[in-house]
């Protein structure tokens, strides 16, 4: 194992406030972690909560030798996970309405749209 440096947090960190300005991601309020995780894959790590709009997104203090250190990919990473928040979510679920769906899609176009020149 390989300890991640401060710098590396603080990176991650400006990273995923840069980009959920620049997506349109501000109604989510982010809040960070520096800490280990229990995977010896896992570099970094998000958990949403759809109905608050709140995400605790975690960079791993320490990472297995072979994890390449990469604060921004990393960032872009988990803030992608929150982009397709809520259809990864509704893909999870055995049933939901038409509404649900087209409404977890335009979320997605109206982010898209704000992202893709």
């Amino acid at each position: 194992m390989k300890k991640v440096s401060r710098k590396d947090f603080d990176l991650f960190k400006k990273e995923c406030l840069r980009l959920q300005a620049a997506w349109g991601l501000t109604g989510w309020e982010l809040t960070f972690h520096f800490s280990s995780l229990l995977s010896e894959n896992q570099a970094a790590c998000i958990d949403k909560d759809l109905e608050a709009h709140n995400a605790t997104l975690t960079l791993s203090s320490e990472v297995s030798a072979h994890c390449k250190s990469d604060p921004k990919g990393h960032a872009k990473h988990e803030m992608l996970h929150l982009l397709l928040a809520r259809v990864s979510e509704y893909g999870k679920y055995r049933y939901i309405t038409s509404y649900q769906q087209g409404e977890a899609e335009h979320e997605l176009i109206q982010q898209l749209m704000k992202i893709i020149p």
